[in-house]
């Protein structure tokens, strides 16, 4: 009975979001999350149950840019102004590192406990960009993000008994060091580049930097694995991509609009829609992915969506 609680309150929780909020950048930031959020489910599965190498997904994940470049080429006007063209490619390159430590994160256990110690990135993206961009926010504001904070980290607890984490420290905190700086540099840039135009040469820079992982052996054989696989499930990795390009997408135009430590703490809500998806395929599919939905587990996960939800109304 306690997991017929999850699906309406999440997806209530989103739509009350969305309704009460009319500030455009926060829901462009929901909707990259909701996006975020349907990819990395599909990821957990090629990592846990195809057992896909993560240097070789973060490759694959590079060079599946291409999709982003083609339309962007044929359909849209894009800027070539210096220094911002450069920048935005070298942007990228922290990327790769991000998706390469997310991936080894994620593949160690569960998929929404892996996710949330990675999300403490708010913290660090309030802190420099106090330093560095003059952001000054409320206090209220801040206590929004401290919650969000929390709530993720309370979602990533593997039991209350021993209080251990679950997903490796190590790769956590670098992914969410990496991904500030990364946020920070993208909201600088946005300063003097519209959306589209750092949108595209983003994916230039994630397509080119993906080739250095190819330089590898084990990373060149992995892959050609990966494309072995049967067409259903390339068709599947493949539509996970554009939802997660889409995402991205958003994530840049709530960025162009808002304040990059709250774009960063929206950001950290996604915990929330990867249990929620998960949760779904466990009950209904569980072949495909099984997410840890024992009571006490569970209970921990519904006091983290809370304070997720609270501290998300404080930053609207």
């Amino acid at each position: 009975r306690y997991l017929k609680l999850l699906p309406p309150l999440s997806f209530s929780f989103l739509f009350l979001v969305i309704l009460y909020s009319s500030m455009e950048w926060f829901i462009l930031a929901v909707l990259g999350v909701v996006f975020w959020g349907l990819s990395n489910v599909v990821d957990k599965y090629f990592l846990s149950t195809k057992k896909i190498d993560p240097y070789a997904l973060a490759f694959v994940m590079g060079i599946s840019s291409i999709l982003i470049i083609v339309p962007i080429l044929l359909f849209f006007e894009f800027s070539f102004e210096m220094p911002w063209m450069i920048l935005g490619i070298l942007v990228s390159a922290p990327r790769l590192i991000t998706l390469i430590y997310y991936s080894k994160s994620v593949n160690s256990g569960d998929v929404s406990r892996a996710l949330p110690i990675m999300k403490t990135s708010p913290i660090f993206v309030a802190v420099l960009a106090a330093i560095f961009l003059a952001e000054r926010l409320s206090l209220i504001n801040y206590a929004g993000i401290v919650l969000v904070v929390i709530g993720g980290l309370v979602m990533s607890i593997k039991n209350v008994r021993n209080f251990s984490w679950h997903a490796p420290v190590k790769y956590a905190i670098l992914t969410a060091i990496v991904y500030s700086i990364t946020l920070l540099i993208r909201k600088f840039i946005l300063g003097n580049f519209d959306f589209i135009s750092l949108f595209f040469w983003v994916s230039v820079g994630q397509f080119l930097f993906s080739f250095l992982l190819f330089s590898k052996k084990t990373t060149r054989t992995n892959t050609l694995k990966f494309f072995n696989l049967r067409k259903k499930y390339l068709l599947t990795y493949l539509v996970s991509q554009i939802i997660a390009k889409i995402g991205s997408l958003f994530n840049i135009m709530a960025l162009s609009l808002g304040s990059a430590s709250l774009i960063a703490t929206v950001g950290a809500i996604q915990p929330l829609f990867v249990l929620l998806f998960a949760t779904l395929i466990s009950i209904f599919a569980p072949h495909i992915i099984k997410e840890d939905l024992a009571k006490e587990n569970f209970l921990l996960k519904l006091m983290g969506i809370l304070l997720i939800i609270f501290g998300t109304l404080f930053i609207i």
